[in-house]
């Protein structure tokens, strides 16, 4: 019965697509491929339905989520991870491959419809597309970060998942019988997919073999007040009606500028001016949050009335903290002889300088106080570390090593 309702379903939104061709321009390729994949009902179950079919009719939001971070976030997308996973596992094309002996425990968030088959070659069907359109839109419950063993639940084991519906945040019930508007139908999921519940089994927590926090984002986001904001507000805000589906993340500057709040406050003591520099958190989890190849520094200048530098408070990049250690945030992690290491191989944590939820910072400067005219502070953001840009230098693009202004604030002197 279920697959003779599927291909009733099917041939349905074939006809419609068939119906709105006539009155529109010539069709892209993504189109014609979905409506052949459409019509040769290549597909089971929703799972299974690549991000191609959905964006033949929601074409804003593939070409915002082709973008994302989701879209790459299996191996084989992203230079960093693709490297990374083949040190922990191997080829992101080979099949078979395990971690500890066990299925990699990180395609479970990364390539999650290849995990949920517990394949790893992930160059056929839809698993190279991440987190693609379908991942989210069938999730129908959430089980939470941890069992009820305190086990912690990664990925698609802390989801429910519906192998006949897709899940709608619409609050409505669509269906080819009375919409016409998907091969499969759509029932309300509005407590999944309009709050952080479908966030949180992946951007949760998660702890390496040694019980090193590798993330905190959702522990961080659900200990404080702040877990009434939802996820969505900030990363998927609504531009005309419609969830951004770029999901906006520490790859966009837009988003950077956003949470942190500086302010100065500069004071003369004698020759000297006591400079406070105050760092505002506005988000309900650390800043920087997630992947501990995130940091951020904290880069003070001063200048003449000629716009002349005549004071900073450190030089060079990568910069020398030795001088100003408490101008980096940041999650350090080390093997047992307290020697850095990647988060995956860290057996300790060194030091976490992060900003907490809603934390204000302030930093205090002393500096020569002739000649000021303008003080200058910005806050830089790190994708990745020193020694993550040396070790995968050949295969870095784009503004991976390059630094992004989260925040930036200046005062002028009256002198």
């Amino acid at each position: 019965m279920l697959k003779t309702h599927l291909a009733y379903y099917w041939s349905i939104a074939v006809c419609l697509c068939s119906l709105l061709a006539n009155f529109a321009h010539a069709e892209q390729p993504s189109k014609q491929a979905a409506k052949k994949a459409l019509a040769a009902h290549e597909y089971p179950t929703p799972e299974h339905v690549p991000a191609v079919v959905c964006g033949a009719c929601h074409e804003k939001i593939y070409e915002q989520w082709s973008r994302s971070m989701h879209a790459h976030s299996a191996p084989g997308n992203d230079a960093i991870l693709t490297k990374v996973y083949e040190e922990m596992v191997g080829s992101h094309t080979e099949e078979g491959l395990t971690l500890n002996g066990k299925y990699p425990s990180c395609l479970k968030c990364h390539a999650p419809n290849a995990a949920k088959e517990e394949k790893t070659k992930l160059d056929q069907l839809n698993y190279s597309e991440g987190v693609n359109c379908v991942n989210c839109h069938v999730f129908s419950g959430f089980k939470g970060m941890k069992d009820e063993e305190g086990k912690q639940q990664y990925g698609l084991d802390a989801y429910e998942r519906s192998k006949t519906h897709l899940q709608s945040p619409s609050g409505r019930y669509l269906n080819p019988y009375d919409d016409a508007q998907h091969g499969f139908p759509m029932q309300p999921s509005q407590l999944m997919l309009r709050t952080s519940r479908v966030c949180l089994g992946c951007h949760g927590e998660f702890h390496n073999e040694a019980g090193v926090a590798m993330y905190q984002t959702g522990q961080e986001y659900m200990q404080n007040e702040g877990k009434n904001v939802t996820c969505q507000s900030c990363h998927m805000p609504k531009v005309d009606g419609e969830a951004n589906h770029a999901i906006l993340s520490a790859h966009s500057d837009a988003a950077l500028a956003r949470p942190i709040v500086v302010q100065l406050d500069a004071k003369p003591t004698g020759d000297k001016l006591s400079l406070d520099v105050s760092l505002q958190n506005t988000l309900p989890h650390r800043f920087p949050t997630g992947n501990p190849f995130r940091y951020a520094t904290l880069h003070i200048t001063a200048y003449d009335k000629d716009n002349k530098l005549i004071w900073r408070n450190y030089e060079g990049f990568p910069p020398d903290f030795s001088k100003d250690p408490k101008a980096i945030l940041r999650y350090e992690v080390a093997d047992k002889d307290g020697k850095p290491v990647m988060a995956y191989k860290a057996e300790k944590v060194l030091k976490d300088s992060r900003l907490q939820p809603f934390e204000t910072r302030v930093l205090n400067y002393s500096l020569p106080a002739k000649s000021v005219h303008l003080l200058r502070a910005e806050l830089h953001y790190h994708l990745l570390t020193p020694d993550v840009i040396e070790k995968y230098r050949d295969v870095l693009e784009g503004n991976a090593t390059t630094p992004a202004i989260a925040a930036i604030a200046e005062l002028k002197l009256k002198n």
